[in-house]
């Protein structure tokens, strides 16, 4: 098979450059004086920026404006013809069209190099001589390409089965040869100045190149030895189309060829190492390149079926490296090994289960040599994960706790039961110990407390650790048992029901309130304040407790008797007078002989004196007080009384003298007292009504979760402001959570003294609403904090959002190389992407990939920049693998570009629309990816690569024309997303739907709240405000509640469906729904989405479905 290119084309370039020379007539003085030699010199050593179609699309549009001087448009589009005949932008396709370009551009050469020589305007001249260089430039490059081809094809011995004999290698020799001198003439005819016969002599040498591979029998369409590789991706990348093994390593060119990242195909030790490619293990799987090619698996991906086995590893357990289920029972080989299952054995144990449909039991390993044995269903045992808790959770910090707290976690509810081991600290135990106090406790979310696991543990003091079985995650930690317990048992609680200070019993009262009755009370105490702090503090008294009642002025009586009855008592308190003198006498030795006479010796006696003057006395009462073993408490209100006296009469009885200077003061004087002597916790004194009594909130609520006390304003319902009650925040514990009886602890659910108990961003009741930890900055303990979270938006109670092995918090901070929290990475090591480029940069349209690199190497091919010849691709592939290889997954598009230096021609947008859409139609799941890597080509300019998304997809291409104000930037950033625009489409075509105001992204969910209440003129004081919702057990952050009462939602970014969004939707619908006093003021509730920070926006359909069927109307801001 043989090519004759100028050799049959009936005029040869002598016969041409003489008719065009005659055409033209003699070269101008001017020319003679200003020549063009210099520059023309200077293309015979030039480098190559741009292909040859390039290089003469560029000189076709320069001269386009000055058609009306020669060459005349006509000889300009001849030349501008010829472009559609490369194969690759450089080779020809067919043998005419490369005889016919060169006949054209040196007729081109001819008239440029006369009209250069007549040019006298300065910038026309320097248009012309530019154009020149371009089309030497061109043809150069296609001439060198050509030699270079021929000379490959022949750098290895022809196998004797491909029909070519001695004489056709002779000949191909004979045509190398005279390829080889045109080319050297063609550079002496360039540096000479020549340009007519350099161009003369490039095509020569073009024709000589290509006859010796016709001679070969090569064309660049086909593929000569078989090796599935195209004859001109081989010549490409350096090898031979007639060997299989170009560089006689002992690896075929197609295996190098899928491993351009590591081996050269004319390359026998590509890094020159001294080692063989052949007997190198390039991707670190346990098996050389020679092993990977014997065993059909990849030298760049170290394992091959991506089946969680090396190929290396997959003979050493019979599994077959390129099938990921070897036993067809739909678990992956390396499940199977996780799982202790047999991957070569669909039922591993015979009872006749497939092993899919059995409890696998699976190892975790952890943090600091936490570990578990996990056993249940599929994907929750898989996922199953072991996290250390962040040391700024408080509840790490609780009393007796002996080792780090872990958090275990299982997506889904497959999980049955779980072997945990956990590790402790030595020497935090007696020595010797050990065996008896260290115990693994679980943290109680629900009680915020942490308490023993009940099932047996064992204890290896030896290595320091404590395994238990479990049949749920949470959090755990080793305690100290014995510790735990004596810290509870020694707590003092000083607002507990009164003792006699031993044990347990309760010691009950018998309180006398003398209260003075003079007439001085009428002016000092008019709203009779006195009477209703009484009555309070009546109301704090146990059940079982008795009051009675003394009215003295002048004299002093029993207005009621020692009784239970509360209300009894109240109602003598209501009927104290204000008449008569003072006689403090009188009111003590009354109520002394109320208590004395009480007939129950094991009854506390307490005796509360109020007067506001300065009466008679006689210490005799006070004696008989202090023999009776009464405590009186004394308040003096106004500044006539005598504070000595009174003081007095207290501190000798073991009481407390209280001074008051207007009655406003009475009842704090009487809810002191009332803490001092003791209360029933359930009806002590609660001032603000918020469900927490006073003293426990000035006292603090013991907490065991952090083994900390929590402060209240009693006379503040709600502390913090944080829109929940102080009796919210704090509750007794009660019964039931393993806490031994005798401690009086709380369940502190947040602090109600800090609106953000955990410093996160996200306020108490914001975090109830979203179910995160109001302890924990980081709930999943994932790295990433639940604020930052819902600003991707990511699931703050997953560590792992899109499920593919990498953590949320890793991913967040790698988010400048490629990562993203919130869509599913598959992992591609640098090698693997680098060669995956590479072999779509060098074949072009002619392959069939399945990877993104594979396309975007295709595309790269239409690069004027892009010079398909032996030397670019190795170079150039091997600078991209070393810096692929620096970052742990990175941004492989922008990498890719940038390290090649090279851009698709703007002009070829139509022509990587059919590839990309020839691509997707054999890789239709890769949509948003191929998407978002065109959106990323940076120097690509943004209007191309908008029309190049529009023009692959229906829903881009909708998307655009429904907002024509979008700028390309936020389109671009829409699409790079990788969350498509079906949703958004489907969303903006729905009946409930309103296009609202433009809002650029953001970065943080709260921007984009700020944006929202922008728009709408909502306060500052309007804003997170917790709602009550009716039917729920917590309450609802409404994000802003405009004038017009509509309350309003705000998400930024893609907003999935789950089961948390369903719960916000169903709470607001019922907030709008609730017509008490609490929600009143709520006239609707809309919803709003904005652009978030990786560039999504919208919501899953099902989202908005549930909004619809609620009656919520949304609005979409499109940046």
């Amino acid at each position: 098979m043989k090519r004759s290119v100028l050799k049959s084309g009936g005029i040869g370039f002598a016969l041409i450059v003489a008719a065009v020379a005659q055409s033209l007539g003699p070269a101008s003085p001017v020319h003679a004086a200003n020549s063009v030699a210099s520059e023309v010199a200077a293309v015979a050593n030039a480098p190559f920026g741009v292909k040859s179609s390039g290089a003469k699309e560029a000189l076709v549009a320069a001269l386009r404006p000055h058609t009306s001087k020669p060459p005349g448009p006509d000889r300009l589009n001849a030349v501008a013809a010829t472009v559609g005949g490369y194969v690759d932008g450089v080779r020809y396709r067919e043998d005419f069209d490369g005889q016919e370009a060169f006949r054209q551009d040196l007729q081109l050469v001819s008239h440029l190099d006369a009209a250069v020589g007549k040019e006298t305007d300065t910038a026309a001249r320097a248009i012309v001589s530019s154009a020149l260089t371009n089309l030497l430039l061109a043809g150069r490059l296609t001439s060198e390409t050509a030699v270079a081809d021929a000379r490959t094809a022949l750098s290895s011995p022809i196998p004797s089965d491909l029909g070519l004999t001695a004489a056709d290698r002779t000949a191909a020799e004979r045509e190398l040869a005279s390829a080889e001198k045109a080319l050297e003439q063609a550079r002496a005819a360039l540096a000479g100045g020549l340009p007519v016969p350099a161009e003369t002599h490039l095509g020569a040498a073009w024709r000589h190149g290509t006859n010796a591979l016709a001679e070969l029998g090569i064309i660049y369409d086909g593929d000569r030895d078989g090796d599935g590789i195209p004859d001109r991706a081989e010549l490409t990348v350096g090898a031979s189309p007639l060997s299989l093994d170009t560089d006689g390593d002992g690896l075929g060119d197609s295996f190098e060829f899928d491993a351009m990242a590591v081996l050269a195909l004319n390359k026998a030790d590509t890094d020159a190492d001294g080692i063989s490619d052949a007997q190198e293990d390039h991707d670190g799987d346990g098996l050389t390149a020679g092993g990977e090619q014997a065993a059909g698996t990849s030298a760049v991906d170290p394992d091959t079926d991506g089946d969680g086995i090396t190929d290396g590893q997959e003979a050493d357990h019979r599994t077959d490296p390129l099938l990921a289920d070897t036993d067809g029972d739909t678990l992956r080989d390396g499940v199977e090994l996780r799982a202790h299952t047999d991957p070569i054995n669909p039922d591993s144990d015979g009872d006749g289960v497939r092993d899919a449909d059995e409890l696998l039991s699976v190892s975790v390993e952890g943090p600091e040599r936490a570990s578990a044995e996990v056993a249940g269903a599929g994907q929750s045992v898989l996922g199953a994960r072991i996290a250390t808790i962040p040391a700024d959770d408080l509840r790490t910090r609780a009393a007796a706790k002996v080792g780090p707290a872990f958090e275990f976690e299982a997506p889904g509810e497959g999980m049955v039961q779980a072997h945990i081991t956990l590790p402790y600290d030595p020497a935090s135990l007696p020595s010797g110990e050990a065996t008896a106090r260290a115990r693994v406790f679980w943290l109680d979310e629900a009680a915020n407390a942490w308490v023993p696991v009940k099932t047996e543990q064992r204890v290896d003091a030896a290595a320091g650790t404590v395994t238990v079985t479990v049949d749920h995650f949470s959090t755990y930690a080793v305690f100290d048992i014995v510790n735990w317990g004596q810290t509870w048992e020694a707590k003092d609680n000083p607002c507990r029901a009164r003792t006699d200070g031993g044990g347990d019993d309760v010691v009950f009262l018998d309180l006398a309130l003398s209260i003075d009755s003079s007439g001085s009370m009428s002016w000092n105490d008019p709203e009779g304040l006195r009477r209703d702090a009484a009555k309070i503090l009546v109301d704090a008294l146990l059940p079982e407790d008795r009051a009675a009642v003394v009215d003295f002025d002048s004299s002093a009586r029993v207005l009621q008797s020692l009784t239970t009855n509360k209300d009894a008592v109240k109602g003598a308190i209501d009927r104290i007078d204000d008449f008569g003198g003072t006689n403090i006498s009188a009111g003590v030795s009354t109520a002394n002989s109320v208590l004395i006479n009480n007939n129950d010796p094991d009854r506390g006696r307490v005796m509360i004196l109020l007067t506001d003057g300065d009466g008679s006395w006689n210490p005799y009462y006070l004696q008989q007080a202090k023999q009776g073993y009464i405590t009186i408490y004394t308040i003096g209100l106004g500044s006539a009384v005598n504070t000595g006296l009174l003081s007095t009469i207290a501190s000798e009885t073991g009481g407390q003298y209280y001074q008051v200077d207007s009655a406003e003061e009475l009842p704090e004087a009487f809810r002191r007292i009332s803490d001092d002597t003791g209360g029933d916790e359930g009806v002590a004194l609660d001032s603000d009504k918020d469900g927490l009594n006073d003293c426990v909130e000035i006292q603090g609520a013991f907490s065991p979760g952090t083994a900390l006390r929590y402060t209240s304003d009693p006379f503040d319902p709600d502390t913090d402001m944080d829109g929940l009650l102080d009796g919210d925040e704090v509750r007794p514990l009660g019964a039931g959570f393993g806490i031994p009886a005798a401690s009086d602890t709380f369940q502190v659910l947040s602090d109600p003294a800090k609106a953000d108990t955990d410093g996160d961003g996200l306020t108490d009741p914001a975090e109830l609403d979203e179910g995160t930890s109001v302890w924990r900055s980081d709930t999943d303990a994932d790295g990433l904090g639940d604020s930052d979270e819902l600003s991707w938006p990511a699931d703050p109670l997953a560590g792992d959002t899109d499920g593919d092995g990498y953590g949320d918090g890793t991913e967040a901070a790698q988010a400048g190389a490629g990562f993203s929290p919130v869509v599913f990475d598959d992992p591609m090591s640098p090698d693997e992407w680098a060669s995956e480029f590479a072999k779509g940069a060098a074949l072009g349209d002619a392959g069939d990939g399945t990877t993104v690199p594979y396309l975007l190497g295709t595309i790269t091919s239409s690069a004027t920049s892009f010079i398909p010849v032996v030397g670019w691709i190795v170079g150039a592939v091997l600078d991209l693998r070393d810096l692929l290889a620096n970052t742990v997954k990175g941004d492989w598009v922008a990498a890719g570009m940038s390290l090649a230096g090279v851009v698709p021609y703007v002009g070829d947008t139509a022509n990587i629309i059919a590839k990309v859409t020839k691509f997707l139609g054999r890789n239709a799941h890769l949509l948003d990816d191929v998407v978002a890597a065109i959106a990323r080509l940076e120097e690509f300019p943004a209007s191309a690569r908008a029309q190049i998304i529009t023009g692959i997809n229906s829903n881009w291409d909708a998307l655009r024309k429904v907002s024509p104000g979008m700028s390309e930037e936020s389109f671009l950033r829409l699409a790079s997303s990788r969350h498509g625009a079906d949703h958004i489409v489907n969303a903006l075509n729905r009946t409930n739907v309103r296009v609202g105001d433009s809002i650029p992204f953001v970065n943080h969910w709260r921007d984009a709240e700020n944006a929202v209440a922008g728009l709408f003129g909502v306060a500052s004081d309007q804003r997170q405000l917790y709602r009550k919702a009716p039917g729920f057990s917590s309450g609802r952050v409404a994000d802003m509640v405009d004038e017009n009462g509509i309350m309003r939602e705000v998400k930024s970014g893609f907003v999935p469906f789950r089961s948390r969004v369903q719960r916000q939707i169903e709470k607001d619908a019922a907030i709008l729904a609730d017509t008490s006093s609490e929600n009143a003021d709520v006239m609707g509730v809309v919803w709003h989405f904005v652009g978030g920070r990786t560039g999504s926006l919208g919501a899953d359909p099902r989202v908005l479905d549930l909004l619809d069927a609620k009656g919520i109307p949304y609005i979409v801001h499109l940046p």
